[in-house]
This record gives C-alpha cells, sequence and structure tokens, in this order.
C-alpha cells in the first residue's frame, strides 16, 4: 500500500508543470532553437515514450541540467523534481540522454546550416580551422577531438565535428566554398589534406614543417628549403621573402608560394630551445636544420601574389589565433573539457550538448553585437568576447538554480529518496550504524541511570 500510494505521488508531481524554468526566462533560449527543433525528438527517437518526461523541452532542459550544471544524474534527478520539470530515477535519465544523440547531432547541424545560408558575408570570406582534445576522468591522454572551422567575420563557428581520438586532425573534416580562405597550423601542412582545399578551388593559408616541403618542386626540381632559407636570407635583410612551388599530387599539379617570416632575435632564441627541450625529452639529437628553421615561420598559400603580398599573408595568419581564444572561452567558461562520463555514448551526449549550449550563446553574443557596432570597432576599448561570454553563460546556469527554499518548502521529502540515499550494498553503511549506535547508547542511559 505504501508503495503504490509513492508512486502515486510521484506521478502527481511529474504531471505538474515546470515552475519558473519553463516560463518567461527560457523563451529566450528557446527561441534561439533551429524550427521544427520539438518535432525532431519524436523523428530521431528521442521522446518515443513520454512517461515521466513529456515534452521535449523538458527532455532538452534535463540535458542542458546534465552537461551545463555538469550535474550528476542524481542532482540532474533533484533538480527535475523540485523545478517540476520531471520526477523520474536517474538510471531512467540516463537511458534518456543515450538516447538523444541523434537528436542533438541535428539540432547541432541545423544551426550551423542556418549560418551557412546567411547573406551577410563580406566579400572576403576567411576561415579559421583547428582542432582540440578532451580527455575522460583520470585519464591522460586523448579521447575525444572537436574538430571546428570558424567564421571569422562573424567570429562563430560554421562547421564542428566531433571524433573520437582515432580520427586525427586534417582538412577533410571541412567542406570549403570556392573562393574561401582557410587559415590552418602546422598539423593541416601534409599534402594529402591540402590537396582537400585545392581540389575544391578555395583558398589557404597554411603553416608548413619544414620536413613537409620535401615533396614539393620549385621549376621542376626538387625544392631544398635549407638551402633556399640560407641563401635567401643572407643576401637580403628584409624579414619576409617568398619563393613560388609546385605540388603534384592526385594526377594534378598545384601551383603554391612559400612565404618565410624570419623571427625576431629573442622569440628565434626561445624557439630553438623549445626544440632542443623536445629533442632531450624524445632522446633524440637535435639537427643543424632544425635549428636554422626554428628562427623562421613557413607558410604555403595558392593565393595570387598580384593580389596578396607577403606580408598580408603573415598577416592573415596571424588571425589564427582567433580560433585558439574561441577554444580557450569554451573550455575555460563553458568548461568543455570537463567531461564527466566514462561511457562513450553519454560521453558524446556530454559534449554535444556543451557544444549546443556554446552555439546558442554564440547567437545571443551576436544579437548582442549587432546593436552595438560602436563598442565593436572601437579599437580602443573594444568589447570583450571574453566578458561577453561569462556573462551569457552565468545567465544560462541561473535558469538551472532553484531558490533554496524550494529544497524545504517540498511537500513530500520522501519523494527525493531516490537520489538522496544510497544504493543498497552488502557492506554495512558505516555512517547509518554510527547514528543508530550512538542512538542507542542514549536510550541505554537513560534506562539505567
Amino acid at each position: 500500500m505504501k508503495c503504490t500510494t509513492a508512486k502515486k505521488q510521484v506521478e502527481e508531481a511529474d504531471a505538474q508543470p515546470a515552475v519558473g524554468t519553463l516560463g518567461v526566462r527560457w523563451e529566450g533560449i528557446l527561441q534561439q532553437l533551429p524550427a521544427g527543433w520539438e518535432e525532431q525528438a519524436t523523428h530521431c527517437g528521442a521522446l518515443v515514450r513520454r512517461r515521466g518526461i513529456r515534452t521535449a523541452q523538458a527532455l532538452l532542459q534535463l540535458i542542458l541540467a546534465y552537461a551545463v550544471g555538469d550535474w550528476s544524474l542524481r542532482q540532474v534527478g533533484i533538480w527535475g523534481t523540485l523545478s517540476g520539470v520531471a520526477a523520474i530515477s536517474d538510471v531512467a535519465i540516463l537511458k534518456r540522454l543515450r538516447q538523444s544523440r541523434s537528436w542533438l547531432e541535428g539540432l547541432v547541424s541545423a544551426i550551423l546550416q542556418e549560418r551557412t545560408g546567411m547573406r551577410e558575408w563580406p566579400c572576403v570570406r576567411i576561415c579559421l580551422v583547428d582542432a582540440t582534445s578532451i580527455s575522460r576522468p583520470g585519464h591522460a591522454g586523448t579521447d575525444w577531438r572537436v574538430h571546428l572551422s570558424l567564421n571569422l567575420a562573424q567570429m562563430q563557428p560554421q562547421q564542428i565535428r566531433l571524433s573520437d581520438a582515432k580520427t586525427g586532425e586534417g582538412l577533410r573534416h571541412f567542406t570549403l566554398q570556392p573562393g574561401e580562405i582557410l587559415i590552418a597550423d602546422r598539423a593541416y601542412g601534409h599534402a594529402n589534406s591540402l590537396a582537400e582545399v585545392l581540389t575544391q578551388q578555395a583558398g589557404c593559408v597554411v603553416r608548413m614543417r619544414w620536413s613537409d616541403l620535401a615533396r614539393y618542386q620549385q621549376q621542376g626540381q626538387p625544392f631544398d628549403v635549407i638551402a633556399w632559407l640560407q641563401r635567401t636570407f643572407s643576401q637580403s635583410t628584409a624579414p619576409i621573402q617568398s619563393v613560388e612551388l609546385q605540388l603534384a599530387i592526385q594526377g594534378q599539379t598545384f601551383a603554391l608560394r612559400l612565404v618565410a617570416c624570419q623571427l625576431p632575435q629573442e622569440q628565434a632564441e626561445q624557439s630553438r630551445r623549445r626544440v632542443t627541450r623536445k629533442a632531450q625529452k624524445n632522446q633524440v639529437k637535435v639537427t643543424q636544420e632544425s635549428l636554422l628553421v626554428a628562427g623562421f615561420v613557413l607558410l604555403l598559400t595558392n593565393l595570387p601574389a598580384s593580389q596578396w603580398s607577403a606580408q598580408q599573408i603573415a598577416q592573415l595568419y596571424r588571425l589564427r589565433w582567433q580560433v585558439e581564444l574561441y577554444f580557450k572561452r569554451t573550455k575555460s567558461i563553458l568548461q568543455l573539457d570537463h567531461l564527466r562520463a566514462y561511457d562513450p555514448q553519454l560521453a558524446r551526449v556530454y559534449l554535444l550538448a556543451k557544444l549546443l549550449a556554446a552555439l546558442l550563446l554564440d547567437r545571443l553574443s551576436h544579437l548582442f553585437l549587432a546593436q552595438r557596432l560602436a563598442c565593436c570597432n572601437d579599437l580602443v576599448r573594444p568589447l570583450s568576447l571574453w566578458r561577453l561570454t561569462a556573462l551569457l553563460w552565468s545567465t544560462l546556469t541561473d535558469l538551472l538554480r532553484l531558490p533554496f527554499e524550494s529544497l524545504f518548502s517540498l511537500a513530500d521529502p520522501l519523494l527525493l529518496r531516490r537520489y538522496l540515499c544510497n544504493s543498497p550494498r552488502k557492506r554495512l553503511q558505516q555512517d547509518a550504524f554510527a547514528r543508530l549506535f550512538v542512538r542507542s547508547l542514549s536510550v541505554v542511559n537513560v534506562l539505567f541511570a
């Protein structure tokens, strides 16, 4: 009889509408989602059975409570019960999260497709490409990678792909439009990776390792980058020099240009010290060629010299740091790298929910900046994207918090028992035993005083 009553109370609590969480404060977040996002929850199998979780909004809130709030499944259950979103067990929440992967992938993809279809592009479209590594709890290696393409004009991602550690970095993860300029670091400087860009008729500015230039040719002859650097920079005092190269790959020959930027003396010495320490750590002998090239930044581009000078190529590559700052904001403010789950399926849902939250904040920040262009264009005191992101993230996390009084004003505290009590186990529960033991001693003292 007690079990039936408790079950009835849970069902009544589940039937109550959400208080304060699905109200006006959530409307600004939900309006940033793509059209038809609620219908997609049913179509993708995330909301098949509506027992406990009856709407797509409630399911999305539980997902955000898990990822944005960085809570355990039991804490999510407590929040769902107190807020009136859903009163289900942590095991039921786990099952619903696992079923939501395809739905979250569709939401992220739909938001990015909307950005790709926007017409407010500048005449020069610059795309910054990079990837970041994420590890599961207690693991020092890489478990997941987030491959990202950042639109420089809007400072927002236009392509995102989530992969496991077995999938390395490469330009094959991205689709480029003809005329778009891609900027990437040395991890993308392999010839096979560059062929992905060149065959799509897109421009590129990619930093190169000097060892990757061995397969390039200069006027039909193998190119010796060491000899070229020694000869060119000994004859000229200009810190930036360029040379025309050719790359024959996949049955085609592409005309490219190598731009070498000589580092200042102090930076060159720091770079050489890093190369020496890395060689000592790997227990290999550092070569004179490596020490020479450490004083240069080698950039490979297919942009025509008639429109883009070598100095402009160097300036373009300096813009690549913006994608590093974007990853830094998502990791420091949104805590993208605080992966909670060991289960691969649950970990993917966690990361997708974090990325979805990041995209929603990007849309809100874009709306904010569109009304304050004067602040954005002020070079003396420009608006800080870091502070704006932190403010919007704090606003989002505040939606997932409940007043302190709600915990004590609950009509039936037993509704939280499933979340607050430990699971049954063979070993004696020491804290409960200690309380009962002290209470028994007090009774004995009273009786035999």
